[in-house]
């Protein structure tokens, strides 16, 4: 598709999500993240043409994309099991509950019996476009493909949790631990 084709339909539905992240947002103690999207989203669904344009963007207002299972960890479920599962990708047990909310019925509730299959296969082919650039890097530096994506897809979530800012250790958890298996035992 054209550019400005696909760029429209990212918006559109990254604005289908928007009130799903500013419940998030507020349900974290994060007033202002979720003032800011629930903003986006009446910009975006009125000046925007139902999300087509991102409008609220160049006002300033950055989509703050939070999701459940950042809820989650601020309630104190911080350490879950990493999960890769097919056609959903890398996960966690935590934030798998809010990938669901997110790709099935975040949609479907503002839109209702209109989000057909044909809009959800839409927006899914559209989020996987948007992925095969990162992909097809990480492809080509990549010794393990699998490992380097549950990796990033650690450190990705950890920056997530902490709004770009993640404590040093937390974000060196994952390589540390790796690490220590790698070692081996002392002789005796």
């Amino acid at each position: 598709l054209p550019d400005a084709v696909e760029r429209g339909l990212v918006n559109f539905f990254t604005n289908l999500r928007a009130p799903v992240s500013s419940l998030c947002g507020l349900l974290q103690g994060k007033a202002k993240r979720g003032g800011t999207d629930f903003a986006r989203f009446l910009l975006n669904s009125t000046f925007g043409v139902a999300g087509l344009f991102d409008v609220a963007r160049h006002m300033g207002l950055e989509f703050q994309d939070e999701d459940l299972g950042q809820v989650f960890a601020t309630w104190g479920y911080r350490q879950s099991r990493a999960l890769y599962l097919p056609l959903v990708g890398p996960t966690t047990v935590r934030d798998l509950p809010g990938d669901l909310i997110n790709t099935f019925f975040a949609p479907r509730w503002l839109l209702g019996d209109s989000y057909g299959w044909e809009l959800a296969t839409t927006d899914s082919l559209s989020r996987r476009a948007a992925l095969l650039t990162a992909t097809d890097g990480r492809d080509a530096v990549a010794l393990d493909a699998y490992a380097f994506t549950m990796t990033a897809n650690h450190q990705r979530r950890l920056d997530r949790l902490y709004d770009g800012s993640p404590p040093i250790e937390d974000f060196l958890e994952g390589i540390e631990d790796f690490a220590d298996e790698e070692e081996e035992p002392d002789a005796p």
